[in-house]
């Protein structure tokens, strides 16, 4: 099966990101560029969710999970 010319041309156009800054900023870009707004909030819980689990990544949190579950 041959791919159509639009698929080569996105996957040639296909962008490596330096950093993860770099990643967010264009990922914030295509939300405002396709004005899909909802996906901001979907961005900020990715952030916040990757932020906790890099702080709490580590065996001096497993205590204080279990113990938050009843």
């Amino acid at each position: 099966m041959e791919s159509s010319p639009q698929s080569k041309n996105e996957a040639k156009q296909a962008k490596r990101f330096k950093n993860k800054r770099e990643l967010f900023w264009y990922a914030f870009m295509r939300i405002r560029e396709t004005r899909k707004w909802w996906l901001i909030p979907v961005l900020v819980l990715l952030v916040i969710g990757g932020f906790f689990l890099n702080l709490f990544t580590g065996y001096n949190v497993l205590p204080a999970i279990y113990s938050l579950i009843p």
